[in-house]
Formats: structure tokens, C-alpha cells, sequence
């Protein structure tokens, strides 16, 4: 049994943790208050990046890019502290009952 993260695992995630703190997942480049899950092998590899209505972006979750089982592992860190705060005693990631708004980019894979 291998412990692989694939691109898809981390994008549901990235959901998740968007359905959890009530962000849009960016739809483009340019959806202005909405997050975008980004990833460049060239530079690092995943972040998060919020466009700015002045046409420049933040990085809400850090400004430096992760490999991809580092930053799978930071948002389900992310979504175990939410369910903490929340007081949640599921098991999961996040309760499926908690998410208002259930993506169709969503994919079981």
C-alpha cells in the first residue's frame, strides 16, 4: 500500500476547506474574492491564491508553494482544527452535514 496524493485527492480538499470558511473556489483566474487552488511544478508546486478587487492577489494560507502530500497533509490539518472549533466529534475530515454548499467538481477518485 503506497501513501500517493494525487492532484484530485488535494482539490477535494482544497473544496472542503473552501465549503468549511465559506469561500468560493475560483471558477477563473480573474473571480475576484474567491480562492484558487494553484499549482506550478516549475515553482514548488500548490497555494491558494485570492484575486484582489485592485487587480493584485493574496495568499490566504501561506505566500510559499508546497509539494503535494505536504500541502494535502496542511489542509487536512486545517479541516481537523475547524471540526475542533466547531466541536464536532466526527471521525472525518469533515462531516459531510456541514457542508452548506456541495460542489459538482467534487469527484470521487
Amino acid at each position: 500500500m503506497t501513501n500517493r496524493v494525487t492532484k484530485t485527492m488535494i482539490r477535494n480538499q482544497f473544496i472542503n476547506l473552501c465549503d468549511a470558511l465559506g469561500k468560493r473556489v475560483a471558477t477563473d483566474y480573474n473571480d475576484v474574492g474567491a480562492w484558487k487552488l494553484d499549482y506550478s511544478p516549475h515553482y514548488g508546486g500548490y497555494t491558494i491564491v485570492e484575486k484582489l478587487e485592485n487587480g493584485g492577489e493574496t495568499h490566504p494560507i501561506s505566500m510559499r508553494r508546497h509539494k503535494g502530500s505536504e500541502f494535502f497533509e496542511m489542509l487536512i490539518f486545517a479541516l481537523r482544527a475547524i471540526a475542533i472549533d466547531r466541536n464536532e466529534n466526527e471521525h472525518s475530515y469533515w462531516p459531510k452535514d456541514k457542508i452548506v454548499n456541495p460542489r459538482p467538481e467534487r469527484v470521487n477518485n
